[in-house]
């Protein structure tokens, strides 16, 4: 599919700077950009328990038996730094 956009100058600069970070033309950004949106919105296919294994929660912490009773807050930052990742 081939598009035309026009993007105001903020968005312009925010993504002449993607393309120099990330060393992607305009169409991989948005291609990108597209599918963890998708992503995010569309239901896992998968049992959770095999996309949490895939995303490396899976065993990635030691802890007590009751740790999420007991250690919520280690999780919750466990999962922050997944998302800051881009691999949650």
């Amino acid at each position: 599919m081939e598009l035309n956009i026009h993007l105001d100058p903020e968005s312009a600069k925010k993504l002449a700077y993607l393309q120099q970070y990330e060393a992607q033309d305009p169409a991989s950004l948005l291609t990108k950009a597209i599918e963890q949106r998708y992503q995010s919105l569309c239901p896992p296919s998968e049992s959770p328990y095999h996309v949490f294994e895939k995303l490396g929660l899976v065993g990635c912490m030691d802890g007590m038996e009751n740790l999420p009773l007991t250690d919520q807050p280690s999780i919750r930052e466990k999962l922050q730094q997944k998302r800051r990742e881009g691999t949650l």
